[in-house]
């Protein structure tokens, strides 16, 4: 299915914010279904190293405060 998983968590109406998707048969084909996040996903410091990695490739800086 491909992108669908993507699309669907981006455009379903029952989608909310936090919601993870993927594909139903074996997590690798199938109609999008939700799914519980990985630990790795939900990792504050997987999330910095993400976002300065991501920052650093794109030329670019967000000075972002929560």
């Amino acid at each position: 299915m491909g992108a669908l998983p993507t699309l669907y968590a981006a455009t379903g109406r029952e989608v909310e914010g936090g919601d993870f998707f993927g594909p139903k048969h074996l997590k690798t084909f199938g109609y999008p279904v939700r799914e519980d996040p990985s630990e790795q996903s939900k990792s504050e410091t997987g999330a910095k190293k993400l976002w300065t990695l991501s920052e650093r490739l794109a030329h670019l800086s967000f000075d972002i405060k929560k």
